[in-house]
């Protein structure tokens, strides 16, 4: 049985779940679709009832061609909904997915940032990192219980994304967990490798070309002034045959 189907439109809900119920085909060859784009926009991640559950339905359809493109504006928010977004990401869609930070990603924002594989800021993006807070209800016993494994839950998640990959050093990981913000703008996200492309008056380029062209170690020229540069190139007439210069007299 192919586990391919169609939605027969029955859809259960309440106020923290929903149910879809999917006929499967029986069909043994099942034409592939066209390769699919999701983009998902982000605000914050704030939802506490079941608006969230068709999109992740959705995104759980993905083919193993289908890409992810978050278009990230956040301030952040609830931590358990980030790690679902993950497990989605980096499971249903590993080495195809894209974040665009336009314009900003606060905590939970920037962890979603920083969970792609091609990370896309603009000039003047900004990204801020910091631990987690929270509150817990219930008896002493419980609630120490519970914080505790929260904390190294939560913590070895965020290493994973912030250490692993080398956007922040072991020592200022150390100092995050102790109450630290880290704000980066667009060139301090290219120096230590976060975001991995820029968008520049509407010109994608790569974190190291953006890098260089702050240095002044490039000049980009302007598009009227490539093109000339161009066909002047492919126009040009070759040298005449010439005699070679006299040798050298001692």
């Amino acid at each position: 049985m192919s586990q391919a189907g169609k939605n027969d439109g029955v859809t259960l809900n309440n106020d923290y779940h929903t149910l879809f119920v999917t006929t499967l085909d029986e069909e043994t060859k099942v034409i592939k679709p066209k390769r699919r784009q999701f983009r998902l926009y982000i605000d914050s991640f704030s939802e506490n009832k079941n608006g969230l559950h068709k999109i992740y339905h959705e995104l759980s359809k993905a083919d193993a061609d289908d890409e992810i493109c978050l278009e990230i504006s956040s301030n952040g928010g609830l931590v358990d909904e980030l790690l679902t977004l993950y497990n989605i990401v980096t499971n249903r869609f590993k080495g195809r997915s894209t974040s665009i930070l336009n314009n900003h990603g606060y905590s939970a924002g920037a962890m979603a940032f920083c969970m792609c594989s091609e990370r896309i800021a603009y000039e003047y993006s900004e990204l801020m990192f910091h631990d987690y807070s929270s509150v817990f209800y219930g008896k002493g016993g419980e609630i120490e219980t519970r914080a505790v494994h929260y904390s190294k839950h939560l913590r070895e998640f965020f290493e994973s994304i912030l250490v692993v990959q080398k956007f922040l050093s072991q020592d200022e990981f150390a100092r995050m967990l102790i109450g630290q913000d880290f704000w980066f703008g667009t060139l301090e996200m290219c120096k230590r490798g976060i975001c991995t492309h820029v968008i520049k008056e509407g010109e994608k380029m790569t974190a190291e070309a953006y890098l260089a062209f702050k240095r002044g170690d490039v000049v980009v020229p302007a598009p009227e002034a490539a093109a000339e540069t161009e066909a002047a190139e492919t126009t040009e007439e070759p040298l005449a045959d010439v005699a070679p210069p006299p040798a050298d007299v001692a």
